[in-house]
């Protein structure tokens, strides 16, 4: 059985629109869609290709399609963190493995607070104020120490023998 129009709605164009609240401190990940009339929150991580469908009132890590709450933000970030050395090691040892040689600072500056300190913050300038927030990765560097000393301390452990992917 089909479907049938009826002579009243054949050729209609009906207009919609809303209107879409995103608050303080929200990323979106790439190929994000946000339907009309959703709010999102202060503080929402928005996983990349979600269809946000509805409000996402509670600060945390939302993802899928439709989006729906994952976690939240204190778990995500600890999450992150503990994975860091690991995605690191790996990318490096893959790195060599790919081009024969170690990647330079840049290649893995995402890693930085891996192996940078406060004292050389101003080498690391422009991934600190990446998302505008210089003065908190600084206190953050201050109040966590590094893993490693130095980035070639760094680089030496993924190739070390005893280095487990943490």
């Amino acid at each position: 059985m089909h479907g049938r129009l009826e002579k009243d709605t054949r050729g209609g164009v009906f207009g919609a629109s809303g209107v879409v609240e995103i608050g303080n401190n929200v990323f979106l990940g790439m190929n994000t869609i946000i339907c009309r009339n959703v709010r999102i929150a202060d503080n929402v991580i928005i996983g990349g290709g979600s269809v946000v469908t509805k409000d996402c009132l509670k600060a945390g890590v939302y993802a899928g399609n439709p989006a729906r709450y994952i976690t939240d933000l204190d778990s995500f970030c600890n999450k992150r963190k503990d994975l860091q050395a690991t995605e690191a090691i790996e990318l490096v040892r893959n790195y060599r493995r790919r081009f024969g040689k170690t990647p330079d600072k840049k290649c893995i500056e995402e890693y930085f607070l891996l192996y940078a300190h406060p004292e050389n913050a101003k080498e690391h300038e422009s991934i600190m104020n990446l998302c505008d927030n210089y003065d908190e990765t600084f206190e953050y560097m201050k109040n966590n120490p590094s893993k490693y000393e130095s980035y070639e301390d760094f680089i030496r452990s993924c190739f070390d023998e005893n280095t487990i992917w943490e």
